[in-house]
């Protein structure tokens, strides 16, 4: 949401109106006491006992702050990888930061396939063949799985000790 302003088919005031109208609403769903409740029932949906936690908003604005800061970095990496192939303006990077986050909600939400495999992919291709030829963005697409994959193993590795 937060970067709408850079499509490039959005003029300046247009994309504002969401960021605007939105942002408030986001930090309203902040409140401790909710965000408790709903974390209460997602853990007894689970068949977990709630959790007494006591989260204030420098909390949960510091992990909102740490979020906003992961999605960037990632964008970076989105960008540097896009760089390595084809050029891309500066200019470009909120639109790959909005484009990445996207496809990974999509990715997420998506139940019927595993990390969201070819859902993720598809909408990468489908946001960045908007800036970029369709074959670039496929092509992005996929070496964004491979790294994803690529990641995960290492990850993996680490934490078993391998």
């Amino acid at each position: 949401m937060l970067t709408i302003p850079f499509w490039e088919d959005v003029n300046d005031t247009a994309g504002l109106i969401p960021v605007l109208l939105l942002l408030p609403l986001g930090l309203l769903l902040l409140q401790p006491r909710l965000v408790k409740r709903v974390f209460n029932l997602g853990l007894r949906l689970a068949g977990e006992q709630p959790l007494d936690i006591e989260w204030g908003y420098r909390f949960l604005l510091m992990q909102l702050t740490l979020s906003i800061v992961a999605w960037v970095g990632r964008g970076l990496a989105s960008y540097l990888l896009i760089n390595s192939i084809t050029y891309c303006a500066p200019s470009k990077f909120g639109v790959i930061v909005g484009t990445f986050a996207i496809a990974w909600v999509v990715g997420l939400v998506s139940v019927l396939t595993p990390s969201g495999l070819g859902i993720m992919e598809a909408t990468i291709t489908l946001l960045l063949s908007f800036s970029f030829p369709i074959y670039v963005a496929a092509i992005i697409a996929l070496l964004t799985r491979l790294m994803r994959t690529g990641s995960d193993i290492v990850c993996a590795a680490i934490a078993w000790r391998l």
